[in-house]
């Protein structure tokens, strides 16, 4: 059964391992899906999760919009929300209002006077009164409700006649309600009146600026691309050439930042992080962290290496958490503190829910969490207060990936990498290294690709596989392989291994197709069951398929149409549970897929009549499908977490029983997903 790449969530979980009475707690939960799904969680970032963990690595599910949904360009430049809600995006060619499901456009038109006075947005921004003013390439434009029109203002013709007065590229309001407009010149102070004021450059140390001066004042061609208020009430402004400059209140001008090393930047963004420190953004030079207190400037760039040019920082965002994320010309960026680098999110052609494009030109939260990116190619957006599953799939753009999205099984080792078998070899996860490492099969040894079944022993790996029996693996080579022989009554008994399970005295069990079950003894050697010889020990169906331990010490065996085996493993004695079309207090399918021992309980998911549960007092088994609030009757995966729940994986989603009575709540379910199997990994 293929399976598409790996999804993990963030949860403290406990699982009962090899039927044994004590727990552990764990805090990450993997699971196998087809395809991605959302799920109601809190962010993976914002909960502390260790770095290098695989939860740590966020998953981001993007919805899409474009002109094929009613945006008017695919160039998204600026986005803001009003007082009612309503969601503003400005693009190379218009400008949208979306209420949630259509877009509305304005356009300007040379005819009517009342239209937006260019068809080019650069900003937009929903005052503290809830007037709605927006930026374009020629003139700064106040929408009116009241008639869908706009009052246009042209300050260039007041203060610098010529068209880089008027190309307006960001708007600010302070905390004190002033209202900033930066433009091709400079920055502007516009009144409450209406009037315009201008705000001149202090030029370096009388030194004249880069990119030369006008007659009368030291206004520069680069123009104000960006204005920021700190914690402190300082006003930062970005130049296009000439770096960063703060507002002197006294002497109404612009003053060089005291660090030389934040002039000449062609600044795009500017904001401060939950430590004070101020981020610019530039253009061609990654970014600045400046502190403050030490007046120092640290560098962070996103070039491969020192002979690469930084990708275009065009915007950042400080969301509602406090991380911060970056957009630049080569994707989307979070920045991971603990680990002082980017996790980076890129567009994926194969992917509909990966980044629409990797030139990222906007990036806004609104007030419902979501995150909207503007793009060179349409928006992408997804709500950062409702978590996904960090998803790992093999993608062609990215190195550390996944060998193969067919996943069957996960192992966890003691130093906390995590094992993945797939129908191509073996893929492990490094916590250090925090990627991805593949192991075919033929560079390590094993006796077959198709990799079924993971167990740590130790420093063992046991690997069960589809027809090559088991490999026995350490420091990522094969020690041996035990693989049938007809003439050897003590090799395994099948070359199709299911499960490999560690009873709780510690010996191995495997589960195979076709051959029962397997104990291995040692030296090579292993007791097959059923035993011939044992009339008390007859098996149901030799096509096992999993297996756990009992509080009273004996083995339960799902089978694929023998319904459910339980083992005495010192007599190899039977039970045989199955289904009984006139009883309805017996297994409810004799088709079984998975299986889990929860003190005294084992619950029993089968392939296609749902979930079962064992009552020990009257031998018989207690029902749950869809009648109870399933989304499947199929059941592939079981685990339960530290809060009791019971968490199912089925042939339509994930869900869980909060309590342990007939009702199924289904509090929590993932739609198009089909999990085969559930692990915990400890941490």
């Amino acid at each position: 059964m293929g399976c598409s790449g790996i999804s993990v969530i963030c949860d403290t979980l406990q699982i009962h391992c090899s039927g044994m009475m004590t727990s552990r707690a764990v805090k990450f939960l993997f699971l196998i899906l087809y395809g991605f799904f959302i799920a109601h969680f809190p962010s993976a970032y914002a909960t502390g999760i260790h770095p290098g963990g695989l939860a740590d690595q966020r998953n981001i599910v993007f919805n899409r919009s474009g002109t094929e949904d009613g945006l008017s360009q695919t160039s998204v430049t600026a986005i803001t929300q009003d007082r009612y809600g309503f969601m503003w995006i400005g693009t190379s060619e218009g400008l949208n209002r979306f209420d949630g499901y259509n877009f509305e456009t304005f356009f300007h038109l040379d005819d009517q006077a009342k239209s937006i006075s260019d068809a080019t947005i650069w900003d937009i921004l929903s005052d503290s009164n809830g007037q709605l003013w927006v930026a374009t390439e020629f003139g700064l434009n106040r929408f009116n409700e009241s008639d869908l029109s706009f009052t246009r203002y042209f300050p260039g013709d007041e203060l610098h006649p010529g068209d880089l007065g008027n190309k307006i590229f960001t708007l600010f309001e302070d905390s004190k309600n002033r209202f900033w407009i930066g433009t091709g010149v400079g920055l502007i102070l516009m009144g409450k009146d209406g009037r315009f004021t201008a705000y001149d450059y202090e030029p370096f140390d009388s030194e004249p600026f880069n990119s030369g001066q006008q007659e009368g004042n030291n206004i520069q061609p680069g123009g104000v691309r960006s204005i920021f208020e700190d914690s402190k009430g300082n006003i930062w402004i970005g130049t296009e050439k000439d770096g960063v400059f703060l507002i002197n209140e006294e002497i109404q001008k612009l003053v060089p930042a005291d660090n030389a090393a934040l002039r000449r930047r062609y600044v795009r963004d500017i904001l401060e992080d939950d430590s004070g420190k101020i981020w610019i953004s530039t253009f061609n030079q990654g970014i600045q962290v400046f502190n403050p207190i030490t007046n120092e400037v640290e560098f962070l760039s996103f070039a491969r290496d020192s002979g690469q040019t930084d990708s275009p920082v065009r915007v950042m965002l400080k969301d509602s958490v406090g991380s911060i994320w970056v957009g630049t010309g080569d994707g989307l960026n979070l920045w991971r503190d603990e680990r002082q680098d980017f996790a980076k999110y890129s567009n994926d052609p194969t992917d509909d829910h990966s980044l629409s494009d990797n030139i990222v030109l906007e990036i806004f939260q609104d007030k419902g969490g979501v995150i909207w990116v503007g793009t060179f190619n349409g928006i992408s957006r997804w709500n950062a207060g409702i978590e996904t599953f960090p998803h790992f799939k093999v993608n062609a753009n990215q190195n550390g990936g996944l060998s193969s999205n067919a996943i069957t099984s996960f192992a966890e080792t003691r130093d906390g990498n995590v094992w993945v078998g797939t129908f191509s070899g073996l893929d492990k996860w490094d916590v250090v290294e925090n990627a991805f490492s593949s192991f075919e099969a033929k560079d390590i040894g094993l006796s077959d690709e198709k990799v079924m079944s993971l167990h740590v022993q130790g420093e063992l790996l046991w690997v069960g596989t589809m027809a090559g029996g088991v490999n026995l693996v350490k420091d990522e080579k094969v020690l041996s392989s035990f693989l049938h022989n007809p003439f050897d009554k003590e090799s395994i008994s099948s070359n199709a291994v299911s499960s490999v399970f560690e009873d709780s005295h510690g010996a191995i069990w495997l589960t195979t197709y076709g051959g029962g079950v397997n104990k291995y003894l040692g030296d090579e050697k292993f007791q097959r069951f059923p035993d011939q010889r044992n009339d008390k020990g007859v098996f149901s169906s030799l096509r096992t398929l999993d297996m756990v331990e009992a509080e009273d010490g004996k083995l339960w065996i799902s089978t694929d149409g023998g319904g459910v085996i339980v083992l005495d493993p010192v007599t190899g004695n039977t039970e045989i549970h199955k289904h009984k079309f006139d009883d309805v207090s017996s297994l409810s399918s004799n088709d079984i897929i998975t299986l889990l021992s929860i003190e005294s309980d084992i619950w029993i998911g089968t392939r296609d009549r749902g979930l079962n549960k064992y009552i020990r007092k009257t031998n018989s088994f207690q029902r749950l499908s869809k009648a109870e609030g399933l989304a499947s009757d199929s059941v592939y995966g079981l685990l339960v977490d530290t809060k009791g729940r019971l968490w199912i994986s089925g042939g339509k989603a994930c869900l869980f029983l909060t309590s342990r009575a007939k009702s199924l709540y289904t509090t929590i379910q993932l739609t198009d997903c089909k999990m085969m199997t559930l692990i915990a990994v400890h941490h």
